[in-house]
């Protein structure tokens, strides 16, 4: 699940833009992965998104860690790694 969160922005992780044909746009590029862009129109080019994960995978990711945690046997204590709010003994 995470791997394909990771795959999914690393093959995606430069941003897109969609425009319609002939409207016009022009690209040139400033450095590896940075683009100035012009176009000619009354819309401008939009994001084409696609590294967005769902947060349910993020929440089933956060699910299937805890699983494992529970399966082995070691805490996140016993890993050195108190849970969010837990900082203190009191």
């Amino acid at each position: 699940m995470l791997s394909t969160v990771v795959s999914n922005n690393r093959a995606f992780g430069i941003q897109s833009l969609l425009s319609k044909r002939g409207s016009g746009l022009t690209v040139q590029e400033i450095s590896e992965g940075l683009n100035y862009l012009e176009y000619d129109g009354d819309v401008p080019p939009q994001p084409l998104q696609l590294t967005a994960s769902s947060p349910e995978t993020y929440n089933l990711i956060q699910q299937l860690n805890a699983a494992m945690e529970r399966l082995s046997g070691v805490s996140q204590i016993a890993r050195g790694s108190a849970p969010v709010g837990q900082l203190s003994g009191s």
